[in-house]
């Protein structure tokens, strides 16, 4: 199913998710973070302005939003900065000031990831459900959602290196 959604994506979408790849892949992390990206906003825009890319949560007595890139959570956010909120307003900036910062949204979902990793001894699925849910409990329906896209990546990423061979080749 990833990969006929995946093939739909306009290509500005497909290059933004396999730049998550080339962009994290000497952090042995390239796979995990481009299938981040693809299931966090398909690889959209993630400036503020395009809402379609941010996600709203709603709990009990606030709410948050995973904004840019990696789709983190305003809370994350402001817990990285120690300024926990439950404010409306708070939650607003923390989601600009993710949308707007690439690389501290990448740095937020790294962190996010080595904290998955060394609360579950290593275990990448329960880490992917650490970022995903806050929770080492495995969750398989994002273990299933993130391998079945991680497939589909090594599928393409494996084409795109084939044609680089190949292009080489022609040029020589």
């Amino acid at each position: 199913v990833y990969k006929e959604e995946y093939e739909k994506l306009p290509i500005e979408n497909k290059k933004r998710i396999l730049n998550s790849y080339y962009n994290t892949v000497t952090y042995n992390m390239g796979y995990t973070m481009a299938a981040t990206r693809f299931l966090e906003n398909r690889g959209e825009d993630t400036r503020y302005e395009n809402k379609k890319s941010i996600n709203k949560n709603i709990h009990k007595d606030y709410i948050s939003y995973d904004c840019g890139d990696y789709g983190i959570n305003t809370m994350t956010y402001l817990r990285s900065i120690n300024k926990i909120s439950k404010k409306h307003k708070a939650h607003i900036e923390a989601c600009k000031t993710s949308s707007k910062d690439k690389k501290l949204n990448l740095k937020l979902a790294l962190d996010m990831y080595k904290y998955g990793m060394d609360v579950s001894n290593g275990n990448l699925k329960k880490s992917w459900n650490v970022y995903n849910t806050g929770n080492t409990k495995l969750i398989n329906d994002r273990v299933y959602r993130m391998r079945g896209i991680i497939l589909v990546l090594t599928e393409e990423i494996k084409k795109q290196k084939t044609k680089n061979i190949v292009n080489i080749a022609m040029n020589d």
